[in-house]
């Protein structure tokens, strides 16, 4: 299982449970130049700076756009 140590540290990359995509996190907050940069590249989702508390913490790189809160999730 891959778990967030760290959010700009993943230890595996996690899969999509719906399309076996990798998945990459979403980053909340006001964004930095950095965090733009990354999120071009497909490295970060931007989440916004709204946070209600039960947000997605994971978002899939393919078509299905599934997005994912588990703190866990299989890789």
């Amino acid at each position: 299982m891959g778990l967030i140590r760290n959010r700009k540290k993943i230890v595996n990359k996690p899969k999509c449970e719906k399309c076996g995509a990798p998945l990459i996190p979403i980053v909340y907050g006001y964004p930095s130049a950095a965090m733009f940069r990354d999120a071009a590249r497909g490295k970060i989702a931007l989440g916004g700076c709204v946070i209600m508390g039960n947000d997605p913490r994971w978002k899939c790189t393919a078509s299905c756009e599934l997005e994912n809160n588990d703190e866990e999730i299989n890789s």
